[in-house]
């Protein structure tokens, strides 16, 4: 805007001071962006855009503190050891406009997930079966995307197990396996539990199958005289 200042004095002709110009910067008007899932030690990107305000800024984000010298839409590496969320504190532009919040003028946080680690907290292997009966081995494991992997020892070293046939659930927190027959007896399971680059191992386990009864030799019939043995 514009002004200048008119003197009048009776029937004289009015006169007229110099224009001078008043400048109205607007406030800033921030917005928060960002979030993602990582792993522990990572690291993510965090950015504020300016929808209004001279630059450079200076930017306040709750748990992580002051950034000075920003400029819109630049990236603000974050290594949360937990999981945490940012949020905008207060901006203040290059003219010295400033808003903190609660404010309209500042929106928007950021939520960075930290993964956990995976640890087995409980190892159940199968009890001892019969022949041709289901047999199951189970874990339970803490952490963040998890994936698991069933392995089998015949005595020759383990190899991973597969489903289809004797074996279900290779892949999953518990391992059935149908059919068992008494060659498996003595066969050495365990799993491997993974999540963010990193792998923790259960313990060994034994699979006993135990045989059903079989008739070896059938009695047969026989003739004897009287007061013979049979």
């Amino acid at each position: 805007q514009y002004y200048r200042r008119m003197v009048t004095s009776g029937m004289c002709m009015p006169v007229y001071s110099n224009v001078v110009e008043v400048l109205v910067n607007p406030r800033p008007v921030a917005f928060l962006t960002g979030g993602a899932t990582i792993c522990p030690g990572e690291s993510s990107v965090i950015r504020v855009t300016m929808l209004s305000g001279t630059g450079p800024f200076t930017v306040s984000i709750a748990n992580h503190g002051v950034v000075n010298n920003y400029n819109s839409g630049d990236d603000i590496i974050v290594t949360p050891a937990l999981t945490t969320t940012y949020s905008l504190i207060s901006v203040m532009d290059a003219n010295g406009c400033d808003v903190t919040e609660p404010s309209p003028n500042l929106n928007g946080d950021a939520e960075i997930i930290v993964s956990d680690l995976p640890v087995i907290t409980s190892f159940t292997p199968s009890p001892a079966v019969c022949e041709f009966t289901l047999a199951s081995f189970r874990v339970t494991a803490t952490g963040t995307n998890l994936s698991y992997q069933w392995f089998v020892d015949d005595g020759s070293g383990p190899v991973p197990a597969a489903d289809g046939g004797t074996y279900f659930g290779s892949m999953t927190p518990t391992l059935q396996i149908f059919n068992t027959v008494r060659e498996m007896s003595g066969y050495v399971y365990h799993v491997e539990v993974s999540g963010c680059g990193t792998t923790v191992t259960s313990d060994d386990a034994t699979l006993t199958v135990n045989t059903a009864p079989e008739l070896t030799l059938h009695p047969k019939d026989s003739t004897i005289c009287l007061g013979q043995d049979a």
